[in-house]
């Protein structure tokens, strides 16, 4: 977020008492944040809907990513199996994928 962006997200909390959280709310949907100020000092920010689940969901990529990098890094090489015994171990075939049906997962 740019300075000048900031800037305009800020809101003084006597907005509040003069009947404008309607309005404040209302602009959430196309600033998606906005932070409360009362004498100048950040007391509180508020994001929409949108916002909110695009941070907890970058949040949970954030965790997967770190967990993946970790299990990366601690692992060697003899820790994988070919595809071919992979596929040997759990009894497929080749061809039985090729000719199987695809597969939709939502």
């Amino acid at each position: 977020m740019t300075t000048t962006a900031v800037l305009q997200s800020m809101i003084p909390v006597s907005r509040f008492n003069k009947g404008e959280a309607g309005r404040i709310f209302d602009e959430l949907t196309h600033d998606k944040t906005k932070i409360v100020v009362k004498n100048n000092v950040p007391v509180a920010v508020i994001l929409s809907p949108d916002e909110y689940a695009r941070i907890i969901d970058e949040n949970a990529d954030n965790i997967l990513l770190a967990e993946a990098s970790m299990r990366v890094s601690q692992s060697s090489q003899s820790d994988f199996i070919s595809e071919t015994d992979f596929m040997r171990a759990i009894g497929v075939t080749q061809e039985e994928i090729d000719t199987s049906n695809d597969v939709e997962i939502e």
